[in-house]
């Protein structure tokens, strides 16, 4: 009953393109699907895109002065946590009572990747028995697979550039 968010990537250009006094441009071009930026002196064009036919974003930069772009990924699952009060009742069950603690586990980074950072959230516990239990299903426990456990998914940055 929780929609998880996979994390925020946050770019940084340098030199800096958004300093006070350089120009900035920014057009939403819906017929393309994407973001167009220019800013800077030299200036830097970006476009930002999600591609129709894959699950992906894409970020695009160039300019005729040599630059860095640099991603960072911020995991919102960095540590183990007990659920309580509200975001317990509310957001992981939704039912009005809970069998406690339900444990949030943090994200995996994967390691030893080259040009790419992979992460992914993989769920290591479930509430569908509780649930089923919950709504008087209890003998369905037996019979079918639990839809939660081990359910995973997450993210990859890749560079087409040097790393």
């Amino acid at each position: 009953m929780r929609l998880l968010n996979l994390g925020r990537i946050r770019v940084h250009i340098s030199p800096n393109p958004f300093r006070e006094g350089f120009t900035f441009k920014q057009v939403l071009k819906l017929e393309d699907g994407a973001i167009y930026i220019s800013a800077g002196k030299p200036e830097i064009r970006i476009k930002i895109w999600v591609d129709a036919n894959n699950p992906v974003v894409r970020l695009e930069a160039e300019s005729e002065e040599t630059f860095n772009l640099k991603v960072i990924l911020e995991v919102w699952r960095n540590r183990e946590r007990v659920l309580r009060g509200y975001e317990l009742e509310h957001g992981a069950y939704g039912l009005g009572g809970s069998p406690e603690p339900i444990i949030e586990y943090p994200d995996t980074i994967q390691d030893g990747e080259k040009n790419r950072i992979i992460w992914y959230h993989r769920n290591k516990s479930s509430i569908w028995s509780d649930t089923l239990k919950l709504q008087g299903l209890e003998s369905l426990i037996e019979e079918l697979d639990d839809p939660l456990l081990n359910r995973t998914f997450g993210g990859i940055i890749k560079c087409n550039g040097k790393m």
